[in-house]
């Protein structure tokens, strides 16, 4: 569901600017799937995608 996927995207965002948090995002495996929806058809979640995962590599 695109609303589900935009808004844990926005959610994973919102966490993913704290240490703490990048450390859970990354042991659950967490990069992977938002590395796939990056092609997912909506341009809300490609875009939280893409600055989560800016967020969890700096």
């Amino acid at each position: 569901n695109i609303v589900v996927h935009e808004f844990a995207t926005l959610c994973l965002t919102s966490l993913s600017v704290d240490f703490s948090y990048k450390i859970q995002i990354f042991e659950h495996k967490g990069l992977e799937p938002l590395i796939q929806l990056l092609s997912s058809p909506d341009p809300d979640v490609k875009k939280n995608s893409v600055e989560c995962i800016f967020n969890l590599v700096q």
